[in-house]
């Protein structure tokens, strides 16, 4: 029967794999939003001032223009940068979406996860077949940087197309 600090440190391990693996997936989210947000923002921008113009740049359009883009980019951001960070999601299913991207898991973490989540008896996580799952789960994870090449190439492609929102935008009001 395993010790309780062989216990802790198991399920310490796979923790630490899904804190890191979450995180990242919101940094992506992040990035993602900030993309969508900026999108919009500009183009609504741009729908304000054509409107602004059609209305010879009176005060009400002006203020009019200014709570319609505030508006937007309010909603916008609440919906995909706001929301994607604050919702709660669940080992299991961050587990679930690991195994998705790095298929030689081969189930694997979730079993782990399984195996060390709080609502299984104690009897069953202090055993040698939690241990073992454990083990196997750090050992297929670790040719991938413990967790940090499941979310590298989406990280990557977000901060590519972050890049170019900025630059798009960057040359409109240039323009």
């Amino acid at each position: 029967m395993a010790s309780l600090v062989e216990r802790t440190v198991a399920a310490d391990r796979v923790a630490n794999i899904i804190r890191l693996v979450r995180r990242r997936w919101r940094l992506r989210h992040l990035m993602i939003g900030l993309c969508i947000v900026a999108a919009l923002t500009l183009a609504a921008l741009w729908l304000a001032a054509l409107a602004m113009e059609r209305a010879g740049f009176s005060e009400a359009s002006i203020t009019g223009a200014r709570l319609a883009v505030g508006l937007v980019a309010a909603v916008v951001g609440w919906r995909w940068i706001l929301w994607p960070l604050v919702r709660r999601v669940p080992d299991g299913q961050i587990a679930l979406y690991t195994e998705e991207r790095v298929p030689a898991l081969d189930g694997a973490l979730m079993s782990a996860v399984e195996a060390t989540s709080p609502a299984v008896t104690p009897e069953s996580r202090a055993s040698g077949l939690t241990r073992g799952l454990v083990d196997d789960a750090m050992c297929r994870l670790r040719t991938y940087g413990d967790g940090v090449a499941v979310e590298a190439p989406g990280i990557r492609r977000a901060g590519l197309l972050l890049a170019a929102v900025a630059a798009v935008g960057a040359g409109v009001f240039l323009l």
